[in-house]
């Protein structure tokens, strides 16, 4: 009787499985057992880029030349914002005169500055008025040719009313700076006053009673010979090299490592950056310095006066020919490890700009492109699977097909498990090796390899493996013609697996 229901609920549960068959699994052999029905479990593809872009600290894939799959680390320094570089001049209780006369604008260090638009600040007029300074009130007018807002010149009202009181009295009047551009063409910033009683005539304050002073200052826009200003904030930075610690396994020489210094001006001026520090950290925790024919120095470009807020980059590059980045790469560094110092303006320049968001920013790169030789670089890949509807399968076969697509040898093995336990593996004897993909005379794939491989398992054995959740499928590449040659992995190269699985049970038990 059990044999009877059984083959009704397994012909029930799988036949609507039948009802899409899966390609290549109709010739699966069949132990000896009834009935049987043929169903997928897993059908899949997964990348090189699929198999190593899974890391801890950073890592990414990109592509490189004519698509090595690379793996690339990037770290990354900024600066403070160019509102550090400048430091606006004490200017405060200037006298004003009664005719158009320059007043030298002071400079700091060495610097020029020919034009300021102000983010924000004051300009402050103060006015003591005497004792008995006029018989009548003084209408005065502050005249500053190059203080404008918009196209239009500053101006400034005040009043000076009769002071017959026994003591000074100050008048004052502040003028908003925000927006306003200072024209410091000449080095001089040109001011001047007129005043006129009520009888209209001519007044003249006798000793400077009339002053201004600028307060509170801050820019959006300066433009000139900018100082020689040192960078002194910048934090040492670590790039993680994960690629030697975490997924994968066996080893690689990389025959084209790299390192990528790239910078990023929107200063109007040039930088000039010094690595003080560059060195990698060895698996042993000691420090092996990185050379170059750099020494250490990297000049940046920087945009002309007319592509305000634009960026300019470059690269400075770092390869076998002039550095020691391979022998670097080879010791299988855990971290590259760089402290960089900076100065704005380091050859005078004559001209230049600098906006309150200016910065530069660095950017170092550690790129591995997949290109070399390697000895049991290995990976792994998950697939869910439920086994719990055939509950009543007696015994099962499995048939696994793979398309190779690397340029080498793998040796894998497909694990049952459940949780992180490993409940069986498909091929009891042991890894089955995948044959290399057929390459033409230049290293290319140009035809997948295809493979198929068969299981059986009993019933004692299909039971111990009826919990499974996941199959965990584990892949070695192995060495490419004994390490003779090198290979390169492209970003096209993968591997596809089939796997299907033929069940029933036994009608007599």
């Amino acid at each position: 009787m059990r044999a009877i229901v059984s083959v009704s609920m397994i012909i029930l549960v799988l036949g609507l499985s039948a009802c899409n068959p899966f390609e290549d699994f109709t010739k699966v052999k069949q132990p000896k057992y009834t009935p049987g029905v043929a169903f997928p479990l897993v059908n899949s593809a997964f990348t090189i880029k699929d198999i190593l872009n899974k890391f801890d600290t950073g890592g990414y894939i990109d592509s490189v030349d004519d698509g090595i799959v690379s793996v690339v680390y990037r770290g990354h320094v900024f600066t403070a914002q160019g509102t550090e570089v400048y430091d606006f001049p004490v200017i405060s209780n200037i006298p004003i005169p009664p005719t158009p006369i320059g007043i030298p604008y002071p400079s700091i260090q060495g610097e020029k500055i020919t034009k300021i638009i102000f983010k924000e600040g004051k300009l402050v007029l103060h006015i003591q008025n005497k004792p008995n300074m006029f018989a009548q009130a003084v209408n005065v007018t502050v005249f500053i040719p190059d203080l404008k807002s918009g196209n239009q010149s500053v101006q400034a009202q005040m009043t000076v009313p009769i002071n017959n009181s026994g003591s000074t009295q100050t008048i004052s009047q502040e003028i908003d700076l925000t927006g306003k551009i200072l024209d410091l063409a000449d080095d001089n910033i040109t001011i001047y006053y007129n005043a006129t009683n009520t009888s209209g005539q001519t007044a003249i304050f006798p000793s400077n009673e009339l002053i201004f002073s600028f307060s509170a200052l801050q820019y959006s826009y300066l433009e000139g010979r900018l100082p020689n200003y040192t960078f002194t904030t910048i934090p040492r930075d670590t790039v993680s090299l994960d690629i030697f610690t975490y997924n994968i396994g066996g080893t690689v020489k990389f025959k084209d490592p790299r390192i990528n210094l790239i910078v990023g001006n929107s200063f109007g001026v040039g930088v000039t950056a010094q690595t003080d520090n560059l060195y990698a950290i060895d698996p042993y925790g000691f420090a092996q310095n990185i050379t170059s024919n750099y020494n250490n120095v990297y000049p940046f470009p920087y945009p002309a006066i007319n592509q305000v807020g634009q960026i300019a980059i470059d690269t400075f590059k770092f390869r076998g020919s002039n550095s020691n980045i391979a022998s670097i790469i080879e010791m299988r560094p855990r971290q590259v490890v760089y402290e960089v110092s900076a100065s704005l303006n380091p050859d005078n320049q004559p001209l230049g700009f600098v906006t309150d968001s200016s910065k530069f920013d660095i950017w170092v790169d550690v790129a591995l492109p997949m290109w070399g030789r390697t000895s049991g670089l290995s990976f792994e890949k998950e697939f869910d699977v439920d086994f719990s509807p055939f509950e009543i399968v007696d015994r099962a076969g499995f048939k696994l097909i793979t398309e190779n697509g690397f340029p080498v040898d793998l040796e894998a093995q497909l694990y049952f498990m459940s949780g992180n336990v490993v409940l069986d593996s498909l091929f009891s004897n042991g890894n089955t090796i995948l044959k290399s993909a057929t390459i033409d005379g230049n290293g290319r794939v140009i035809a997948d390899e295809i493979a198929t491989n068969e299981s059986s398992f009993t019933g004692a054995r299909f039971s111990g493996i009826k919990n499974a959740q996941k199959l965990r499928l584990k892949a070695k590449l192995l060495t490419y013609k004994n390490g003779s040659q090198d290979i390169k992995l492209y970003t096209d190269y993968g591997l596809r697996i089939k796997l299907g699985m033929t069940a029933g049970i036994d009608p007599f038990q």
